[in-house]
């Protein structure tokens, strides 16, 4: 009997290491640059240099015009290491291997960030590229994918899981040895993926897949918060079998974080065009089918918030929000309830127990 397409995909899908990237060097030198949108980024020559410079400062919560989406045109965030109980924060300006740096995160010993950035070729495309906190040892970790995305270290720190573009158009996870840059496709979603978040005993990692309505408006490309329905997945990473963890229609379950409790998320009610939505932070407890409201999240309007990240004993909940226009990083204390805004910011990541990696817009910071 003739092979099905089913067989064919199947077994391109069962094939999926990839040619190994290249070793690990101490430095290298590579163009980058950022383009529009959230998981691209345009021009620019890259170098390593290590000088830190520390600014101590009250931590700025001025109103200011910002939006979840990169601005137009080439841009160099900023990044700080904050301390989240002083919120006195360490600039890391002087450090060029973060200067179009995008998507950072810190590895769980603290030590090394991935993130992605364009790398040569032709055309030049955002690959997964991995240094040293102080910028140091730079490397490219993966090659060949167009639009890599959303790096994300296991706990083990082996490993990266991150979103990539495959041959059938579809943005799905794939994970990447550290040690070899061999990679491989883990899932097999008919639509994008995006948030991968390990499970605490990396044999599994959560993401979130738009399974209903438009994602994007097509008269300006806005996107509409409004209209998908969004799902919470997890991918057994031995068997690549995915499960349903929450959402569906007329629910948005947004970024997850695993806490000793469960998986906390961020979900929208009442998705409708034409009135605001309401954000709650929520926890899906171990074994339970209904999740527990944990706080409300302020926003207005189409205002949302994402980015969860738990600190790595699951005490503390980071997480970014959009209100009046304004990025600002916001911190849930599990045990208390209270919420806390500490500082602008759009990107984060847990360096330790005591310190967020923040990157921020450069007019903004």
């Amino acid at each position: 009997m003739p092979d099905t397409h089913e067989d064919i995909r199947r077994r391109l899908f069962d094939a999926a290491w990839e040619t190994p990237a290249f070793a690990p060097a101490a430095e290298r030198t590579v163009v980058r640059a950022r383009r529009r949108a959230g998981a691209t980024i345009v021009g620019g020559a890259l170098g390593v240099i290590l000088a830190i410079v520390v600014a101590a400062s009250s931590l700025p919560l001025e109103p200011q015009d910002r939006t979840m989406f990169p601005p137009t045109g080439p841009t160099d965030d900023r990044e700080f290491l904050v301390d989240v109980s002083s919120g006195r924060t360490t600039e890391l300006t002087e450090i060029q291997a973060f200067e179009q740096a995008w998507w950072p995160d810190v590895s769980p010993d603290g030590e090394r960030i991935a993130f992605t950035t364009e790398a040569p070729g032709s055309p030049p495309s955002p690959q997964v590229f991995v240094a040293n906190l102080d910028g140091s040892g730079l490397h490219q970790l993966t090659r060949g994918l167009p639009d890599v995305a959303e790096p994300v270290w296991s706990p083990d720190g082996d490993r990266i899981a991150f979103i990539g573009l495959g041959s059938d158009a579809v943005r799905n996870i794939y994970v990447v040895d550290v040690a070899t840059g061999r990679s491989r496709r883990v899932t097999d979603e008919t639509r994008d993926v995006w948030s991968p978040e390990w499970s605490p005993d990396g044999r599994s990692i959560l993401f979130n897949i738009t399974v209903s309505g438009p994602e994007f408006d097509t008269a300006d490309g806005a996107f509409l918060l409004n209209s998908p329905s969004n799902q919470l997945r997890v991918v057994d990473l031995g068997s690549r079998d995915s499960r349903v963890v929450f959402g569906g229609r007329h629910v948005k379950a947004y970024d997850a974080t695993w806490t000793p409790e469960g998986i906390s998320f961020i979900r929208g009610r009442g998705l409708s065009p034409t009135r605001a939505e309401r954000v709650d932070l929520v926890v899906l407890a171990h074994g339970s089918p209904n999740p527990e409201q944990l706080i409300r999240i302020p926003v207005r309007g189409d205002e949302w918030a994402a980015t969860l990240e738990a600190s790595p004993d699951g005490s503390t909940i980071a997480f970014v929000r959009v209100l009046d226009g304004i990025e600002q990083v916001v911190l849930f204390d599990v045990a208390t309830g209270r919420m806390q805004v500490l500082r602008p910011g759009f990107r984060i990541s847990w360096v330790d127990g005591d310190t967020l990696f923040v990157q921020d817009r450069p007019t903004n910071a």
